[in-house]
């Protein structure tokens, strides 16, 4: 008797399409048997006969524990990541069976096996093409990717306890997130093998420290030697946070570092995205511990947390971002990570929170697939007459970015900037919010109505006059009073109330800082300032 002890395929991908599988098996035999036995390898389409994309056979001598086996499949399935195609797979079979004198083993024959899916690639991590050695990344199947990346901590999912179908569910929250990579860091044993098979099945890249034994298609880099992309170290934490005995202010202290964390994550990619040339992209993750800080972007039970709706927005394929240019003006950086050109007029507005047009312009964009156009907004628009009461709007069909000229803390700010109304729907709640004045980042916290409710967008910046419909869903009816005002409906111009007393106000709070710029990737996009 024998068995299959180690079988460890190898699977690339020819520039010609041809895809090439080599697996190398080690048996084990029982005391006594030391006969010739027969390997087989074929790899067949999923929903094909099996060995359809070819076969090949190699007899193992008598006495002989080891074989290679290696099959050429022209016109192979290729495997994309997200964003750049289809993640087909192959189905890859290892039999091990005792010789005879047939030319196929059949099932009486068969002394193990082994199976797996494979998907066909090729990987290559660009080496630095700027004089910094910043502008590197992964080139995937020819093809550069721009890298949107989180880092994952296989720990804070507790795996134990995750069935198939939740793990699924998880890397699944990611893909909508529009992310493409998974960075695990450190030594550690790395994830299960159904997290592969999720990342495979859905397009996800991994880099990890600890190389697998098992290769997978979505695994493209191991090891930390290697750095394809950037990754953005967390913001600073903030050292002065004390629990507070009252309920309001403790929800009000989340919702700032509910905030804080979803700007600093738009912050950090719209840098990387906005850049030319192009870097080969952005990891989002703490670059170390640092205490009072989190980059979580779903809790426990995977609902998705500002940051999540935040990093969706910054990592969507289309994207505007407004931003200094060093001497004084802006610029509009438009980005394009779509097979399709993206041609237009970029409309450009400088209006006040209560909504009167002071200034507007008109500019032609014309970006090309896959990259992105830097153009130069003129003067009269990066110029306000009131810094504390004015917001640049830019435009490009569906996107929009806005840039404010001071900090939350200093700015005019309307203090009861929105109204609410709520009503039943079919499948939950419609939630609508109209804003009287300029409102930034609202956001509605549907789990404090109910703890599983959850919410279709946050982060929505509204200009005078706007009205947006957030979608609610909640596993059992609620009070639609408890959907229309706090702590479930926020906005960051609360945050500017709250900070706005005097340096030693008594409850000890920091002003919310509102780094710039920041991006926004549709009509009711976040704010930059």
């Amino acid at each position: 008797m024998a068995r299959l002890v180690e079988v460890r395929p190898l699977v690339t991908l020819d520039e010609d399409g041809t895809g090439r599988v080599e697996v190398h098996v080690t048996i084990g035999r029982t005391p006594g048997s030391a006969g010739p036995l027969k390997v087989r390898l074929a790899v067949s389409d999923p929903l094909g006969d099996p060995g359809d994309r070819g076969s090949t056979t190699s007899v193992i001598d008598a006495g002989d524990t080891t074989a290679t086996l290696a099959l050429t499949v022209p016109d192979a399935p290729v495997w994309w990541p997200v964003g750049y195609g289809e993640q087909p797979l192959a189905t890859l079979v290892v039999t091990l069976a005792a010789q005879n004198e047939h030319d196929e083993p059949n099932e009486h024959d068969e002394l193990d096996r082994y199976q797996r899916r494979i998907g066909f690639r090729s990987v290559r991590v660009q080496e630095p093409v700027d004089a910094d050695g910043e502008v590197c990344g992964l080139t995937v199947n020819g093809r550069a990717v721009f890298v949107k990346g989180v880092v994952w901590s296989p720990g804070a999912t507790l795996p134990q306890r995750l069935t198939r179908r939740d793990r699924d569910a998880v890397v699944g929250r990611v893909v909508a997130a529009n992310v493409n990579l998974l960075r695990i860091r450190g030594q550690g044993r790395g994830e299960s093998r159904e997290f592969y098979e999720a990342c495979d099945e859905q397009g996800v890249l991994v880099w990890q420290d600890t190389p697998r034994p098992d290769p997978h298609p979505s695994l493209v880099v191991c090891g930390s030697r290697h750095t394809p992309v950037g990754e953005v170290p967390g913001p600073e934490s903030s050292g002065d946070r004390q629990v507070d005995r009252h309920a309001d202010r403790h929800a009000d202290r989340q919702w700032e570092s509910q905030l804080r964390q979803a700007r600093a994550t738009m912050f950090a990619v719209d840098q990387a995205r906005a850049r030319v040339p192009r870097p080969g992209g952005c990891v989002i993750g703490p670059a170390g511990d640092a205490p009072g800080t989190s980059w979580a972007l779903v809790d426990g039970e995977n609902r998705p947390l500002p940051a999540w709706f935040a990093l969706r927005r910054a990592y969507a394929p289309r994207l505007l971002s407004l931003r200094p240019d060093g001497a004084g003006g802006l610029r509009v950086a438009v980005v394009n990570d779509s097979d399709e050109p993206f041609r237009g007029h970029l409309t450009l507005r400088r209006i006040t929170f209560g909504g009167a047009v002071l200034a507007g312009a008109s500019v032609a964009h014309d970006v090309a697939a896959w990259s992105t156009q830097v153009l130069t907004v003129p003067r009269v628009l990066a110029t306000p007459g009131d810094p504390v009461g004015e917001t640049l709007v830019a435009e490009a069909g569906n996107l929009r970015a806005t840039h404010l000229f001071a900090r939350d803390r200093d700015l005019s700010y309307a203090p009861a900037p929105v109204l609410t109304s709520a009503r039943r729907t079919r499948d939950g709640y419609a939630v609508t919010v109209t804003a009287q004045s300029f409102t930034r980042d609202v956001t509605l916290l549907a789990g404090r109505a109910h703890p599983d409710a959850a919410a279709d967008e946050a982060l929505v910046s509204l200009l005078a006059g706007e009205s947006h419909t957030f979608r609610v869903r909640t596993p059992e009816p609620v009070a639609l009073s408890s959907l229309t005002g706090p702590p479930v409906v926020r906005s960051a111009n609360e945050v500017r109330r709250a900070s706005s007393g005097s340096p030693g106000s008594p409850d000890g709070r920091r002003p919310l800082r509102a780094p710039s710029p920041l991006p926004g990737t549709d009509r009711r996009g976040a704010a930059s300032g």
